[in-house]
């Protein structure tokens, strides 16, 4: 721990050499969800601190770091939680350069990593990643390992067999392949990506993803992604999406499309991703899995302000044939109030229309606030 702190010093005094900015975040949110039996409370503010040691003159190699404090306090017609929370979000050392015609990206420490869909894996990890940018080709190598994150912050899906406790402890890794601009300017990407479970419990899940996006016609673009993925290599399971984008003008973007996660249907299992993934907002709160959801979604961006509509049918796969259980939908309105003041509101909720013992309808209004500095 003393060599790890002096080398941190030593990075700090040095960079001390070319640049060093820091800065802040206090943050606000308000949320009050309610279903038919009752209404629940949610109070959060968060103080982050950020600093970013350049290490070159250029910035292209540099150290950034950030910390927060915050709390979260929950109030139901049964609970009253208070959490506090202390976390480090950021610790990162990067480097980017060229070696010849192959770009190169380096980057070593805590940072967010998010596979090609971002629904099974996106969150922070203790890592190393490498990238390389080739004349035709892109690649990239990710190794981490997800025991030291502070599981208050960070929601994985660990084996259903073994009792949680504390924060999961698997070895995350990756292997992208990306073509940036093949034929009519397509974009082509395949990853692989595993979690290995070090445990005893041996619940490895491992994941193959083809990605294919970009221009159709016009102002019409899509994007398509498929994946197969398997537990302890004994099933098979799929999440697949595929949307168009229609996009007027640089105000407006138009998307319909659908997104489906495999149940028991032929020879597939319930789809199980890694990280925590709420598919909609049913007052459950279910994974993606199991799920087929045909979606509508509108936005529309000026100087100041972001609205964002979003609309989906949910159809339950649990066996043969889809079961329509009911419609999903949000509003969010973002306000840029200044440079440094983000104010935003948002309404989401699910109406349950499946005949089934547990209704799921829920609905809640959130109102939140950033101010920079």
């Amino acid at each position: 721990m003393k060599k790890f702190l002096s080398i941190v010093l030593f990075l700090m005094i040095a960079s001390s050499m070319f640049s060093f900015e820091w800065g802040g975040i206090i943050s606000d949110d308000t949320k009050i969800q309610s279903n038919l039996h009752s209404i629940e409370f949610h109070q959060s503010n968060n103080l982050s601190l950020w600093a970013n040691f350049a290490l070159s003159p250029k910035g292209s190699t540099y150290l950034i770091t950030q910390g927060s404090v915050k709390y979260y306090w929950d109030i139901s017609k049964t609970s009253n939680i208070f959490l506090p929370v202390i976390n480090l979000d950021l610790f990162k050392f990067a480097s980017s350069g060229r070696i010849g015609n192959v770009g190169t990206s380096f980057a070593l420490g805590r940072f967010a990593f998010s596979d090609y869909t971002t629904k099974i894996f996106a969150q922070p990890c203790d890592g190393i990643s490498l990238e390389l940018a080739m004349p035709v080709v892109n690649m990239g190598f990710y190794a981490g390992y997800t025991g030291l994150l502070n599981s208050k912050e960070v929601s994985m899906l660990s084996n259903p067999e073994v009792e949680a406790k504390g924060t999961p402890a698997y070895i995350p890794v990756s292997y992208s392949v990306l073509f940036p601009s093949v034929i009519f300017n397509q974009r082509v990407g395949m990853q692989l990506l595993a979690f290995i479970d070090p445990s005893s419990a041996a619940y490895t899940r491992a994941y193959g993803t083809i990605m294919l996006k970009g221009p159709l016609a016009g102002p019409i673009s899509y994007s398509f992604s498929t994946v197969f993925g398997t537990e302890r290599f004994k099933n098979i399971m799929n999440l697949s999406d595929f949307y168009l984008y229609f996009i007027p003008n640089q105000n407006i973007q138009v998307s319909l499309g659908a997104s489906y996660a495999s149940g028991k249907l032929f020879f597939f299992s319930p789809f199980v991703g890694f990280t925590s993934y709420t598919a909609y907002n049913s007052s459950l709160s279910p994974q993606l899995s199991a799920v087929l959801m045909p979606s509508l979604s509108f936005s529309y961006v000026q100087k100041k302000l972001c609205s964002l509509l979003d609309l989906a049918a949910v159809f339950a796969m649990p066996e043969v044939k889809p079961e329509f259980k009911g419609v999903d939908g949000s509003v969010k309105i973002i306000f840029n109030i200044y440079s440094d003041l983000q104010l935003n509101f948002k309404v989401a909720g699910f109406y349950d229309l499946y005949d089934d013992s547990i209704n799921e309808t829920s609905i809640f209004f959130e109102l939140s606030a950033a101010l920079a500095f």
